[in-house]
């Protein structure tokens, strides 16, 4: 993983899940089940993500601060 941003998202009907935000690293497969798993082993299991979204790159705000695709409400 190159990168990941997770954030908080509210669901209409499950309510507030957090969704991880991936950016792989350049040649390598995104695979959310091996990710899933090895943050199963590190967190407790309310820490890891509802969903894992494969990202192609993150939009940076002026203070350099990642941002959700703007395209997040469509996975949700």
């Amino acid at each position: 993983i190159a990168d990941v941003l997770v954030t908080g998202e509210t669901d209409t009907i499950k309510g507030q899940q957090l969704i991880a935000w991936v950016l792989p690293e350049s040649g390598t497969v995104f695979n959310e089940a091996a990710i899933r798993d090895q943050l199963r082993m590190r967190l407790a299991g309310i820490k890891v993500p509802d969903k894992i979204i494969e990202v192609q790159g993150f939009s940076e705000t002026y203070t350099g601060k990642k941002t959700s695709p703007p395209s997040s409400r469509f996975w949700l």
